[in-house]
């Protein structure tokens, strides 16, 4: 059953009339064995639709563990009441009739190596793929240099398309001396998109194509060729992700141009001779198989971008291929109207404009709101106003810098009685926020001339702090010319530690050129510091051997001293133990049970041995 690959509804029928039982050397009943083989056949196959049918002896428990579902075991008193048994398979994922089959084309190199030798073995070829396919129908196209007139046979019948494309056995001979350069040659870059335009006119769900071919794709003209097959046969796997495309090479066939063409790595085949195209095996399983789209659905949003779905189902899961089932576009993009509260009440009319505003808000925002369409106003005749006159010049900063405050004011004009609802009539500002400038003392003569950088320096102070001071410089210097001076050499090399562990010293030199009478300032002419800090190792006599054994604990001992100590010998162990078997020694049992009392009171004695 496992070999049925083209149906994916699968039915098994078990008719019997006795209980499992074996004669020989396995004699005996071996009903257990049925029931335990049948369930796992069920567990492996849950969609398998599996009957059991049984007359007369058959065990009751055989058949419900060999049946799908109970209802599927059936018990009968005879074989005449096998016609009354109405089986009725759930058969849900059986294809559609007429949708299953695909069409294939074949594009075969139409050299002379491959029509003239080796013809035969593709066509045998064809012919076990036709047959023994699920194919509606084919199409053959062969190619080598007039790729723009391609043999092609056309048929929905099987048997027709084999006995033309055996008859188009021709080839075109490469000629070295012929008048146009691109006569010849393997042409695969120019034979990809003709079969693409052929294979476009099937209106079958399943297309596949076969490209075979025996040759790297050539002209004779400059360039690399090859790279155009690679690139148009990755472009029309892009165009068309649902083609099944199958490329087989002999012999130099470019392995990079059959990876290129074929739908998927695995279809690409590079073979050593035509013969082992017999050893290829191809199942084709139906294409899935959807619905219509239905209608599309409302749009989610009235404006401002929304999505509109529309959904098909899959009638038919095929090879499992399936496209998507739901699509989705953008429905109603132009942008939303502000939605706005609606209008407040007017204020109080106000003297400075003579106006009266009301005011909204945003209930809905949008792109179209307008924070100027959140107020309105009319004109209206103010009654007891203070009214502003028109602001004075500015007057004078109160700092030249560092931030101070200059003033202006202005003349109110009152009416009646509101003196005390009078807007401000003075008003202030900052001015001059600017920084002021570092305040600095003139630069002190240069100082005496350095011996150790040739080097003379001068220095100033900060009068007065600003934020302008962090990028003063306080310190300059200037190259000079020194006198009576003590100059170091370069240092020497490091002496050896005076120790090897436990912590020494070790030293270094170096020499003075002294000038003048400095000699007293000299710089330090030796440098020491530590070296070889880390602890020693302790240090170990040898272990003595061991002595004798001891009766008492049946051990034996030895031990070792110390010779130098460090802190290294903290925790080094001087004696060390093993287990023996003592000899000539009188070892004491465990003690036995205490015997009863002399006397029962008054002072007694008792022993044990």
């Amino acid at each position: 059953m496992q070999n049925s690959r083209t149906s994916k509804c699968k039915i098994v029928i078990v008719i019997t009339d006795g209980i499992t039982w074996v004669t020989g050397t396995r004699q005996g009943e071996k009903s257990p064995e049925t029931i335990r083989i049948a369930e796992g056949i069920k567990a492996r196959h849950p969609d398998w639709n599996i009957y059991a049918l049984g007359v007369g002896q058959a065990a009751d428990s055989e058949l419900k563990a060999i049946a799908s579902s109970e209802e599927n075991a059936v018990m009968l008193q005879d074989f005449d009441a096998l016609g009354t048994v109405d089986l009725k398979p759930k058969c849900t994922a059986l294809p559609p009739p007429g949708n299953c089959a695909c069409d294939a084309l074949f594009v075969i190199d139409g050299s002379c190596s491959v029509a003239l030798a080796d013809w035969n073995k593709v066509i045998n070829f064809v012919d076990k793929i036709v047959v023994s396919s699920e194919i509606a129908s084919t199409a053959f196209m062969m190619w080598n240099t007039f790729v723009d007139a391609p043999m092609t046979s056309l048929s929905a019948n099987k048997m027709d398309t084999l006995k033309g494309i055996r008859a188009l056995k021709k080839c075109h001979v490469y000629d070295p001396n012929a008048d146009h350069p691109a006569c010849c040659g393997t042409h695969t870059h120019e034979a990809l998109p003709t079969a693409e335009r052929l294979m476009r006119t099937s209106n079958s769900t399943c297309k596949m194509m076969f490209v075979i071919t025996d040759g790297v794709t050539w002209v004779r003209l400059p360039g690399d060729f090859s790279q155009d097959t690679i690139r148009i046969g990755e472009e029309i796997k892009s165009r068309h992700p649902d083609w099944r495309i199958y490329s087989f090479g002999v012999g130099k066939a470019n392995p990079a141009e059959l990876t290129a063409i074929a739908s998927k790595k695995e279809n690409a085949r590079a073979l050593t001779d035509f013969e082992e195209l017999k050893n290829i095996n191809f199942t084709v399983e139906c294409a899935c198989q959807m619905s219509e789209w239905a209608e599309w659905s409302d749009c989610s949003k009235t404006c401002g971008d929304g999505q509109t779905i529309r959904q098909r189902t899959i009638t038919f899961e095929g090879d499992g291929v399936c496209n998507s089932t739901q699509e989705v576009k953008q429905c109603n993009s132009a942008t939303c109207k502000c939605e706005y509260t609606e209008w407040g009440d007017f204020d109080d009319c106000q003297c400075e404009t003579s106006a009266r505003i009301r005011r909204r808000s945003i209930s809905k925002e949008t792109a179209l709101c307008d924070q100027a369409e959140l107020t309105s106003s009319e004109p209206c005749l103010p009654v007891n106003c203070c009214v502003a006159g028109p602001w004075a010049s500015w007057g004078n900063c109160s700092v030249e810098c560092g931030g101070g405050v200059q003033k202006r004011e202005r003349e109110m004009i009152v009416q009646g009685n509101h003196s005390d609802q009078c807007p401000p009539a003075n008003e202030e500002q900052p001015c001059n926020t600017r920084d002021c400038p570092c305040e600095l003392t003139t630069w002190t003569p240069p100082q005496q001339c350095q011996c150790e950088n040739s080097m003379q320096i001068r220095t100033r102070e900060i009068i007065k702090e600003t934020p302008d001071c962090g990028t003063k410089k306080l310190e300059t210097s200037q190259p000079c010319v020194p006198k009576n001076c003590c100059v170091a050499e370069e240092w020497g090399p490091w002496s050896d530690c005076s120790v090897t562990c436990g912590g020494g010293e070790r030293s270094r030199n170096r020499g003075m050129n002294v000038t003048g009478d400095h000699q007293n300032h000299c710089p330090s002419a030796k440098e020491i510091e530590e070296c070889n800090i880390e602890v020693c190792p302790c240090e170990l006599s040898e272990w003595t051997e061991f002595g004798k054994c001891r009766c008492e604990s049946s051990q034996k001992t030895r031990t070792r001293k110390i010779v130098a100590f460090t802190a290294d010998c903290e925790g080094k162990n001087t004696t060390e133990t093993e287990s023996c078997n003592p000899e000539g020694c009188c070892v004491a049992l465990p003690w036995s049970q205490w015997q009863p009392c002399s006397v029962s009171c008054g002072g007694g004695a008792r022993n044990r041995p």
